[in-house]
């Protein structure tokens, strides 16, 4: 007869949280609570601990990638796509090797696993900004705008024209990211495959 094999689960790693910014070092207590909520709407518990400890680190690269998003579009507008591409390769290739440290523990990098693809991740976002800052703040065709010139002095009369003309694709965008949102927690009531092929689907359709 052929041996069986046996399959042992393996629990997630817990981060090194020296690493980690002090507003999303993990609070044992109030993780269990939200946890507990997410649970309540049927969905697996060993997932939203997972998945709770994941967003608290990925959301500190939200604003550096929304702000590398207004200088790409910047660079777009004045036809000259070229350098936003070139920094989006750098950046999945930073995004690699990151994660292939910080999730496996290699080049002296601890095993941080789930927690260490989000940590990946807010780095590349931040690689990102920095990467597109420096472009259109010394690269010749984008220097003589001075976009970063009194940036500490706001122009309300222009951030509300702004506003004004984004507010449809705005409306729109929120109501885009609500319905995926929701088929996430629907992927979540049949198992963590589907959450996961659900996340893979909607990666290559954006």
């Amino acid at each position: 007869r052929r041996p069986r094999r046996v399959l042992v689960a393996h629990a997630e790693p817990e981060p090194p949280q020296a690493l980690l910014p002090q507003r999303a070092r993990l609070d044992p207590e109030r993780r269990a609570e939200r946890c507990r909520e997410i649970a309540a709407i049927g969905q697996d518990a060993a997932l939203a601990r997972d998945a709770s400890g994941f967003v608290r680190v990925l959301m500190w690269g939200l604003l550096p990638f929304f702000m590398q998003v207004v200088l790409r579009n910047f660079v777009a507008a004045l036809e000259r796509p070229g350098w936003a591409t070139l920094v989006l390769f750098v950046a999945v290739a930073v995004n690699a090797l990151l994660g292939w440290m910080l999730i496996f523990g290699h080049l002296g990098a601890p095993a941080m696993g789930l927690t260490g693809a989000a940590l990946a991740s807010a780095l590349a976002n931040l690689f990102l900004f920095v990467a597109m800052a420096i472009i259109t703040g010394f690269v010749r065709p984008f220097r003589r705008y001075a976009i970063f010139g009194r940036w500490w002095r706001a122009d309300w009369a222009r951030m509300r024209a702004i506003a004004t003309l984004g507010a449809p694709i705005a409306v729109t965008i929120t109501f885009e990211v609500t319905v995926f949102s929701a088929a996430v927690f629907l992927m979540g009531l049949i198992d963590a495959a589907s959450v996961a092929a659900h996340a893979v689907a909607y990666g290559l359709w954006v």
